[in-house]
């Protein structure tokens, strides 16, 4: 056949219904139809070999097709397609028919395959799915030719192969393998093979996770799983493989293997030997089993049968388990501690003995024969108070429950027997009886309470009485004060605790609702004080007292709560019974009467006692007279250390309550305008609080008129105020010769008379308030000056920044007019003004010099005007920052070059030190406004042949719990600013003066811009010069790239 001549010209060529079989005269062939529609190409020559080729095509099973290289279009194809893919013959030689028909997931992979190997020149074999007529997917494998002509790729011939079958073969097999692997993965097994002759095992590849290992031992040697094993199983090991090689029987062992981090990980093996024709061992296959966790339940159940085993012989009851079954029923199974302590028989005495065995023989008859009885009842009973005599002789009371246990088939299997010692209990209800008798010496304490009028010995008879009536730790008669505090007036304690009579307690958690409770009658009986629901200040309170039990009885005094009496357990927990609580209210009601009668008779006696007092206060009073000068000069030195009105006032009042011992005082202010005082100032121990009332002064014409006068007055109330009851007052007007600011109120009790000497110190005081206050006044009105002219220097800069507005479109436009007119003067656009400069006309030189300077002065201006926009857009906080994320050892050098060549032609050196630093988060604008001007400065100021440095790091802070920073500085030599010009360096329109040697000027704004662009972003900068260096050193926040999901600010407070 020819390779360059079509196959549809060498053979019958396939073509569609569309397309009709035409005789032809090439070559001298002709065509006609065949049966089934095909053309068979004829020539002058036999048709036999024709008929041959075509028998061959069409006997191949695969199918035969040839392509144009051009348009990859079939240009023939064999009968097999249609009996393979089910497409007619015709639909192949369609255009883009093979393209249409493989499968999308495939075919860029073999088109691009193909073309490759085609455009090459070189035979190619692939495989791909193809869509059949009906849908299936066709497994392809497709052997290419190239047919070449005049050198290049000219046709495609090939054969396609189905290979479906196979695929699915391979599919399968690879399903299997990994279901066999999955079996053995989940049933923690792993295969080997151990060939003798070699040494070498071949395992399954799950066998390293089998035996707990880490690592590849698909194939290793037996001397090195050998080498895995523990020293103590290896001999183990090797019995059960000789046993297995000389019985010529499978083996199983068990055994630990050693893991690297020195856990022990157990292993099953199982296995047998295969023999060659001479019964000698060739090799040995077998499976492992990973049976480690069952070796852990195993341990784990052990530990947890001798836990139970603890906890039964550990209970406080005495447990015991008998035999159920027939012919060993009665026989003890279990025989805890408790049952040893009790019966007095240890384990080993009891286990393996009947009841018959370890008890008497009256008792034992009763339990054998209650024994039957419950497994016929088929039910747990308790046996409530039976008496058991044990090896001891002694007669124990029990409390026990029989439970009986049956097996699956509910045969009798054992009977669980939990008894409680209850002879203790049973003692103390005797005891309890006995308590009756106890009342009589209630009686008798009650007739000694009443024998005394003295409060402080009936009191004491009682705390006393009680204790040893209770048995208990402590007993207390606690006194309420008005407040709700109280004092422990008279105290019975046992020796090993700690007294606590006379003690003040104040209790935050009681409120006037318990005190309505307690005067209803409440009594509060506490058994465990750690286990009751109280309040978390009452248990702190316990605590410290080491109460473990509380009963707590209220004392009245005519249907108002006076007291409490209080019992204290501390040794240990207590149940306080119903009895005890009757008797001691009615001990409590004895002890009301003689209280009230005691306090009858201390009102006679403290009336004799008023007169000694009065003497005692002359004295007291002559003694205050030499006192006097010391006490106004301390109060008038504090008063007057203060410019704060507040602390003047609030001194005052506590110095002179103090000072002259008052219950309460206050300082009030006047408003002469509404006519009303308001306390603004108080200081008082039990009062109820007047700070920030306010009073109508008209409401009270005749005291405050008096006030208003300059005149002070003192009064006893009459009848008893709600709140204070009965006090007595002195009001003293605070003034000066410009008059009446305020007042003083000092409070006492209703028998306390205020003295010349009291009221000439507090009208001392009131004066030196007077003075200080309207020296705090002027000192306030001062500052709100101080307030207006910041608040001035703020209009200026609002004014600087509307004005820098309204300049900018201006300038501009002087700055656009200038540049026209220099074009319409010079006639060119291209040229600038610099490039006349060499003119020799005179005139023209001079204009030129004009030009250049009106468009320098604009730029200048206009810098001025812009510095002075951002310096306001930034104290506005209207500039927001953009947070990115920045890598300073590529964008710094960027930035820096531009002053690089500056830097060269005024005869400086600029250096850039940037290496090893992490990326910055920040505002890449606002970062290069900033170095920008820095740079720009050092430039300006840095003279000819000195250094300018830029260098950053990531600096740690020295606090410990500090986040490190980045710290930018840019330092030049040559140039040094005085201490007195650094403190103003920062300020606005500031210029370092006569230290510009390139004379660029300046607007004296660039680093005011600097330091309030730093603050949005949290920076800092300072600066530092000496030796003849100048640094300026700022300071950035150092956030890593996770933190750019945070808003557009390093703060919320600047968005």
């Amino acid at each position: 056949m020819d390779p360059i001549k079509p196959l549809s010209q060498q053979l019958n060529p396939v073509t569609s219904a569309a397309q009709p079989s035409e005789p032809s005269t090439s070559h001298g062939s002709t065509q006609r139809p065949t049966e089934s529609g095909n053309a068979i190409a004829t020539s002058g020559m036999a048709a036999k070999p024709h008929e041959i080729y075509q028998s061959l095509v069409n006997s191949i099973d695969g199918i035969v097709w040839e392509v144009d290289v051009q348009t990859f279009r079939f240009t023939f194809v064999s009968v097999q397609a249609e009996q393979i893919l089910g497409y007619p013959l015709a639909a192949w030689l369609e255009p883009d028919f093979w393209v249409n028909h493989v499968y999308p997931p495939d075919l860029e992979s073999a088109l691009t395959y193909c073309v490759k190997a085609t455009e090459a020149g070189q035979n190619h074999e692939f495989e791909y799915r193809m869509v059949a007529a009906d849908g299936r997917l066709v497994w392809i494998r497709d052997f290419a030719t190239v047919i070449l002509e005049q050198r290049q790729p000219a046709l495609l011939r090939g054969i396609m192969f189905d290979v479906t079958h196979q695929k699915q073969t391979e599919t399968s097999l690879h399903e299997h393998q990994l279901q066999l692997e999955m079996a053995l993965e989940v049933g923690q097994m792993a295969t080997w093979e151990w060939d003798i002759a070699t040494n070498v095992v071949k395992c399954s590849k799950n066998f390293a996770a089998t035996w707990g290992l880490q690592g590849d031992f698909q194939q290793t040697t037996f001397t090195t799983l050998e080498e895995l094993v523990h020293p103590d199983d290896r001999a183990k090991l090797h019995a059960a493989i000789a046993h297995a090689l000389n019985a010529q029987e499978p083996f199983t062992v068990e055994f630990r293997i050693c893991q690297a981090d020195g856990n022990n990980h157990w292993v099953s093996n199982r296995g047998r030997f295969f023999y060659d024709a001479h019964e000698t061992a060739i090799r040995m296959i077998g499976v492992t089993i990973d049976i480690n966790q069952q070796k852990q339940s195993e341990e784990q159940l052990y530990q947890s049968h001798n836990f139970l085993k603890t906890v039964l012989d550990n209970l406080p009851v005495a447990v015991s388990v008998k035999d159920g079954r027939k012919e060993q029923f009665g026989t003890y199974t279990f025989w805890n501690k408790t049952c040893e302590d009790l019966f007095g028989l240890s384990a080993d005495q009891a286990i393996g003995k009947t009841v018959h065995d370890c008890l008497p023989q009256e008792n034992a008859r009763l339990l054998h024969q209650q024994d039957r009885d419950i497994f016929e009842r088929r039910t747990s009973e308790s046996f409530l108070e039976h008496s058991v005599r044990t090896q001891d002789a002694q007669e124990r009371l029990l409390h026990t429950t029989k439970v009986p246990v049956f097996d699956h088939e509910q045969h009798p299997q054992y009977l669980l027997c939990i008894s409680e010692d209850i002879t203790d209990r049973k003692r103390a209800e005797q005891a309890l009886q006995q308590q009756v008798e106890r009342e009589a010496l209630i009686g008798g304490i009650t007739n000694n309470i009443r024998q005394s009028l003295d409060l402080k010995e009936i009191l004491n008879t009682t705390v006393g009485a009680v204790r040893q009536f209770l048995q208990t730790d402590r007993v207390v008669v606690f006194r309420f004060r008005p407040s709700w505090s109280g004092t422990v007036l008279v105290e019975s304690v046992a020796p090993e605790w700690t007294p606590i009579l006379g003690k003040v307690f104040h209790d935050p958690c009681f409120s006037e609702a318990f005190v309505a409770l307690y005067e209803q009658g409440r009594v509060k009986a506490i058994a465990n004080t750690q286990q009751a629901d109280l309040p978390e200040c009452f248990c702190q309170l316990l605590q410290g007292l080491h109460v473990q039990a509380l009963l707590t009885v209220p004392i009245k005094q005519q249907g108002k709560l006076w007291g409490l009496l209080i019992a204290h357990h501390c040794r240990s927990p207590r149940e306080w019974q119903s009895f005890e609580i009757e008797l001691l209210k009615q001990l409590i009601d004895q002890v009301g009467i003689a209280i009230k009668q005691s306090e009858l008779y201390q009102q006679v006696n403290r009336l004799n006692s008023d007169l000694e007092r009065q003497m005692q206060i002359r004295t007291a009073e002559l003694q205050l007279a030499s006192e006097f000068e010391a006490t106004l000069k301390r109060i008038t030195d504090r008063v007057r250390d203060s410019l704060d009105e507040d602390q003047i006032l609030q001194t005052a009042v506590r110095e002179l309550a103090v000072a002259i011992g008052v219950t309460g005082c206050n300082a009030a202010l006047y408003d002469a305008e509404t006519r009303t005082s308001k306390v603004s100032y108080e200081y008082t121990d039990s009062l109820v609080p007047l700070q920030g009332r306010v009073v109508q002064m008209d409401n009270f014409p005749e005291g405050y008129r008096q006030l208003m006068d300059g005149q002070y007055f003192q009064f006893c109330s009459l009848i008893p105020n709600p709140l204070r009851g009965h006090v007595a007052m002195l009001a003293c007007p605070i003034l000066d010769d410009k008059g009446v600011l305020g007042d003083l109120w000092l409070i006492s009790q209703k028998y306390r008379a205020f003295n010349d000497q009291d009221i000439r110190l507090v009208q001392q005081v009131a004066n030196q308030c007077a003075i200080a206050i309207r020296q705090a006044r002027l000192y306030q009105k001062a500052q709100a000056q101080v307030k207006e002219l910041e608040k001035l220097n703020r209009l200026k800069d609002d004014f600087l920044s509307t004005v820098s507005h309204e300049l900018r479109t201006p300038m501009a436009n002087i700055k656009m007019a200038a540049q026209m007119l220099e074009v319409i003067l010079f006639n060119t656009t291209a040229v600038n003004s610099s490039t006349h400069l060499a003119t020799p006309d005179p005139a023209l030189q001079k204009a030129l010099r004009y030009f250049q300077i009106l468009k320098d002065e604009c730029q200048r201006e206009i810098n001025l005007i812009n510095d002075l926009l951002d310096l306001s857009r930034v104290e506005t906080g209207a500039d927001i920052p953009t947070l990115v994320s920045l890598d300073l050892r590529n964008w710094l050098p960027q930035l820096v070059a531009p002053f690089i060549e500056r830097a060269r032609s005024q005869q400086q050196q600029l250096v850039v030190d940037v290496s090893h630093l992490p990326a910055i988060v920040t505002d890449s604008a606002r970062l290069e406004r900033i170095l920008g001007e820095l740079l720009n400065n050092a430039c300006k100021y840095t003279p000819a042949g000195e250094t300018i440095t830029v260098s950053a790091q990531l600096r740690s802070l020295n606090s410990s719990s500090a986040a490190p920073v980045f710290e930018i500085a840019v330092c030049n030599s040559g140039v040094e600013i005085s201490p007195e010009e650094l403190t103003r360096i920062f300020d606005k329109f500031y210029r370092v003066p006569n230290n510009d040697p390139w004379k660029h000027g300046g607007t004296g704004l660039g680093l005011a811009l600097v330091k309030k662009l730093l603050e949005p972003i949290h920076g800092t900068i300072r600066a530092t010069s000496d030796t003849g260096k100048t640094c300026f050193v700022m300071q950035l926040p150092f956030l890593g790239a996770e933190k750019l999901e945070l808003p557009n600010a390093l703060d919320r407070r600047h968005v």
